[in-house]
């Protein structure tokens, strides 16, 4: 199995922590500065709880599959989905299990990096069955699902009463919240791995495709404000600063983390690095933070790009 470099989990501006994949997934890390702890969800099946000044054990557990996407914290409740698709919500403090919910499995997997998301109530969680799961968060009950034509790999985006999501069937979708109908999709030139990004400012959704585009939409009508071409798949996730810039990184032959302009879609900065960007970038402080196929982590700087204060071989 291919080990993919690490995201930076940055929590309410204060930390950001970096880990090799060897054992964690994509941004395995959720704080709970209550505690203060820090969760990890792992390849190895289980997901810990650790003492975030001691890095003691304060608890585990096991789910029973691999773990690919990142888990979400909310309300003393930690949610955790399983390669194979299963959903559990677990007591923060305790590590207890409180529900679990099973989704449909393809090809043996029922998920692989669609993350969960609470909001009002709800969870909600994309599957390799091909669809779109809305559950309610406090008894794992479905309240809805809905079918696309291809897995679904990308996290779920909540902004204004729609869930945003892409699709291996080549479309980006907005559904309707509460309900879970369609409010409208959109069909791009490849599949979309990558999750969507919201400026709420200018009521516009960016999402990259393997058809090499950065999309940007309205978010209200699904019109194309937008498309970027990169040289490559674009599966990295964007990242929207308040720069008025959106960063995201490309694969296959580009190797390339792009500054695209979030209102115009002109290009603004680029760094080539020797590898594909899968991970996407943070930003903070003025720079870019991005992880590469390369084992290195690149802090650049947010204006120009091209100008990089320091990398570092995770080796």
């Amino acid at each position: 199995m291919r080990k993919y470099l690490c995201d930076f989990t940055l929590l309410l501006g204060l930390v950001f922590l970096l880990t090799s994949c060897s054992e964690w997934k994509v941004a395995p890390f959720i704080f709970n500065l209550k505690g203060p702890i820090v969760y990890c969800a792992s390849s190895n099946s289980k997901v810990y709880a650790l003492d975030a000044n001691t890095g003691e054990k304060v608890w585990e557990f096991y789910t029973g599959q691999p773990i690919n996407a990142s888990p979400f914290f909310v309300d003393g409740v930690l949610y955790v989905v399983n390669q194979a698709g299963k959903v559990f919500a677990l007591d923060a403090n305790t590590g207890t299990q409180k529900w679990a919910f099973s989704t449909g499995v393809a090809d043996g997997y029922g998920n692989r990096y669609s993350s969960p998301i609470v909001a009002e109530g709800l969870l909600y969680v994309g599957s390799t069955d091909k669809k779109m799961y809305a559950l309610d968060a406090d008894t794992g009950l479905k309240k809805w699902e809905y079918a696309t034509g291809g897995e679904i790999k990308s996290s779920p985006l909540l902004y204004d009463g729609k869930v945003f999501f892409g699709s291996y069937d080549y479309s980006f979708y907005a559904l309707d919240a509460k309900a879970g109908t369609k409010i409208w999709s959109v069909k791009t030139g490849n599949t979309i791995w990558s999750s969507p990004a919201v400026s709420a400012a200018l009521g516009i959704v960016y999402v990259g495709s393997a058809d090499q585009n950065l999309y940007a939409f309205n978010s209200g009508t699904g019109d194309k404000v937008w498309a970027f071409p990169a040289g490559g798949k674009v599966d990295s996730s964007p990242f929207v600063a308040p720069n008025g810039l959106v960063y995201v990184g490309s694969r296959s032959r580009d190797h390339k983390v792009y500054a695209v302009d979030l209102l115009s879609g002109q290009k603004k900065g680029e760094y080539g690095a020797n590898d594909d960007y899968f991970s996407s970038p943070v930003v903070a402080n003025g720079f870019v933070y991005i992880g590469n196929d390369d084992k290195r982590v690149y802090a650049l700087n947010a204006a120009y790009l091209a100008e990089k204060k320091w990398e570092f071989s995770v080796g």
